[in-house]
């Protein structure tokens, strides 16, 4: 989650009226979702310094990527996986809730689905760059034509 949508749910969390508690349940991730942001920041980091490396054609540029998509094809998962237990969180908040169980519309199954193939979506999406980067980084002609200063 970005600092805008942090800052989002501390609003969120002030507002009164149904869908407050299910914004609280996440107060307790702040600092895991802070802790990731930062670490995506700084692979987001070395994914620049890389790329400016590798287009200028630097040897040092083909390990620091591949540095980069292992340490991206962990994030990946942690990233989903707190985004899971947050969504847990949220149904448990929302079952909970007086105003927000009785309201009609999208059933608590249905929520807990939609959000399920989310996190699988996100998997596949973040996954898809650092695989293709392993992939493409190992072909020889691609290592002989980056790295040749």
């Amino acid at each position: 989650m970005s600092g805008v949508g942090m800052l989002a749910m501390s609003w969120a969390t002030a507002m009164p009226g149904a869908g407050g508690a299910a914004v609280k349940s996440m107060l307790a991730y702040r600092p895991w979702m802070m802790a990731n942001a930062a670490a995506g920041a700084a692979l987001a980091l070395v994914l620049l310094i890389g790329g400016i490396g590798m287009s200028s054609r630097y040897r040092w540029s083909i390990p620091l990527l591949r540095i980069w998509a292992l340490l991206k094809l962990l994030l990946v998962p942690a990233g989903a996986a707190l985004s899971y237990i947050m969504g847990q969180a949220q149904l448990q908040a929302i079952q909970q809730d007086p105003t927000l169980a009785s309201s009609p519309g999208a059933s608590l199954g249905m929520m807990g689905a939609a959000s399920s193939v989310g996190i699988v979506l996100s998997l596949a999406w973040g996954w898809a760059l650092p695989i293709f980067m392993l992939v493409w980084l190992s072909r020889r002609r691609v290592r002989a034509a980056v790295g040749f200063r």
